[in-house]
């Protein structure tokens, strides 16, 4: 339990320390609970930052007698379609295996290349080609935001989500 509650204070430390510039679009706590039991916790926050939209979410999942932790941070445009340009994904298990997910865009947002490490094995990277209108799908409730008035029911709005932490 003192390794939760280590994690909670480290990751109030680090949201206290975000610049002034950024407006909050949510920063929200969720418990998920078994029989009466807190079993994980979430942490959600999404910004923008100038020129940068940004989402952080944060879980701890019990398994046991043992707490497994989920980190995901990802940045893209602060545009109308959120293109993507960074994303890190980050877990480790209930017997201490971390798996890393690193992406990023290069070629000028042609390419969305990831490295991905379990570990201490380092996988091939992996390299697709970003299609228009991509969005990382850890931002899908940044694009709702973004795009509410534009949703009508009349006029369909395309656009492709990419699930990243898979």
């Amino acid at each position: 339990m003192s390794k939760f509650l280590l994690l909670i204070c480290a990751v109030s430390g680090f949201a206290s320390s975000a610049s002034a510039q950024a407006e909050t679009l949510w920063d929200n706590w969720y418990t998920v609970t078994e029989k009466g039991k807190p079993q994980s916790y979430y942490h959600e926050k999404a910004e923008l930052v100038g020129d940068k939209a940004k989402i952080q979410v944060n879980s701890w999942i019990r398994e046991g007698s043992k707490t497994r932790s989920e980190n995901l941070g990802a940045t893209a445009k602060n545009t109308t379609l959120l293109e993507p340009l960074l994303y890190n994904f980050r877990t480790q298990d209930e017997r201490g295996m971390e798996k890393i997910i690193d992406g990023s865009i290069v070629s000028n947002g042609k390419v969305f290349s990831v490295k991905i490490k379990k570990g201490t094995e380092t996988l091939k990277p992996l390299r697709a080609e970003m299609i228009p209108k991509l969005i990382l799908s850890s931002f899908f409730p940044v694009w709702v935001n973004n795009n509410y008035k534009r949703i009508t029911g009349v006029q369909p709005i395309k656009f492709h989500a990419l699930v990243e932490d898979q």
